[in-house]
């Protein structure tokens, strides 16, 4: 396509390219904020920063507090998938509380809910990490890459013939 000019924003992932488009970073922070404002407004709430995505040791599946009221667990369940899509877009350092918290989607507790506006509350300050992508070739030169004859560890596999 002509004239359409360098991508800055796709499916939530703010795109740089460097003037030589030597390299390409990709980051989070227009949808981190975007969906950070909408949790807000919705829970009336504001973020506060935590520091941290959960509190060291913590520890999710021990606890035995009230279930969350059912008209809060679809909130609860889209600020999950709101996590998750953050951490596709690169933001790895909530990958582990985001995983912990998924586990519970379809019963949450009250708890768990604080825990996932705890993690906003840190990705809200904590938006400038970006990917680095080099879109020069990889040289393989110098590696050796080994044929292994796999039927030493698997004697009695066959190979399929569909």
């Amino acid at each position: 396509m002509k004239g359409v000019g360098t991508p800055e924003y796709y499916n939530g992932a703010d795109i740089e390219c460097d003037k030589e488009c030597q390299w390409w970073t990709l980051g989070a922070k227009t949808y981190i904020k975007s969906v950070c404002d909408r949790i807000e407004k919705l829970l009336e709430t504001p973020l506060k920063n935590t520091g941290l995505p959960l509190f060291a040791g913590d520890h999710p599946e021990m606890d035995d507090t009230d279930l969350l009221v059912p008209s809060a667990i679809p909130i609860y369940q889209m600020m999950i998938r709101c996590l998750q899509w953050a951490v596709t877009l690169g933001c790895y350092d909530v990958q582990y509380a985001t995983n912990i918290l998924a586990r519970f989607g379809q019963k949450p507790r009250d708890v768990y809910l604080k825990r996932a506006l705890r993690v906003f509350g840190y990705l809200n300050f904590y938006t400038r990490g970006k990917l680095y992508l080099d879109p020069s070739p990889i040289s393989y030169e110098g590696i050796y890459f080994k044929d292994e004859d796999w039927m030493e560890h698997y004697p009695d596999v066959e190979e399929y013939k569909g």
